[in-house]
């Protein structure tokens, strides 16, 4: 059965089912989470794992306060024998608090460590994935761990053109290392893409054969 909408006190009314009501408006509830985190991102203006300024920022729940479980707990709480009845502003002011203390729920990373975050596992916990990134980030200043091969415009492009750095791909269970005037040269349309330009990050879904020259195992 579909969800309804009704009028009520100038503010529609939701009458149906969870499933019908992030169908219809996971939307409206993605856009909601933007707005709360807006200010709050441009406080922060850096990746709380990786530290990097200057790339685009992402607003990642942290595991267990993920947008739908929380939003699972507020229709609870309006749910009567599976049927859920909910005024939209109500929801809304909800949402709201249920991201209050927003520290204790949201966290601002760049592209490369929100995918990372949502792809480590559900019991690995924050303050271990943190260690994770702090471990791979103390090995070299001139050494960056990945899950896939990916090029971040503020690690390579403070280093001298002869002075080498090292990629570590989880994905591929190995290391990369080659010159700055190496990764000029070779991968050239990655420096002219956007996404390394004005975003700051570069990554491959697939790694590139081109790559595989460079490459160092390890155990």
């Amino acid at each position: 059965m579909f969800g309804i909408f009704k009028k009520q006190n100038d503010n529609p009314t939701y009458t149906g089912n969870k499933e019908d009501f992030n169908k219809f408006l996971s939307g409206f509830s993605r856009n909601l989470v933007q707005r709360i985190s807006k200010s709050y991102k441009r406080k922060i203006g850096k990746c709380e794992f990786c530290s990097a300024t200057g790339v685009e920022l992402d607003s990642a729940h942290i595991h267990g306060k993920e947008r739908k479980i929380l939003i699972s707990n507020i229709l609870d709480k309006h749910s009567l024998k599976g049927k859920v009845q909910i005024n939209l502003k109500d929801f809304e002011n909800e949402l709201i608090k249920a991201h209050d203390p927003i520290e204790k729920v949201l966290k601002i990373l760049c592209k490369e460590c929100h995918y990372e975050y949502d792809h480590s596992t559900k019991d690995e916990g924050e303050s271990e994935f943190e260690e994770k990134k702090g471990i791979s980030k103390s090995l070299s200043k001139n050494y960056r761990s990945y899950s896939r091969l990916t090029f971040r415009k503020d690690f390579i492009e403070p280093l001298s053109y002869d002075e080498s750095f090292s990629i570590n791909v989880s994905n591929d269970n190995c290391t990369y290392t080659l010159t700055k005037s190496e990764f000029y040269n070779i991968f050239s349309n990655v420096v002219n893409t956007y996404s390394y330009r004005k975003k700051g990050v570069y990554s491959y879904n697939v790694t590139p054969k081109k790559i595989l020259r460079f490459k160092k195992k390890y155990g």
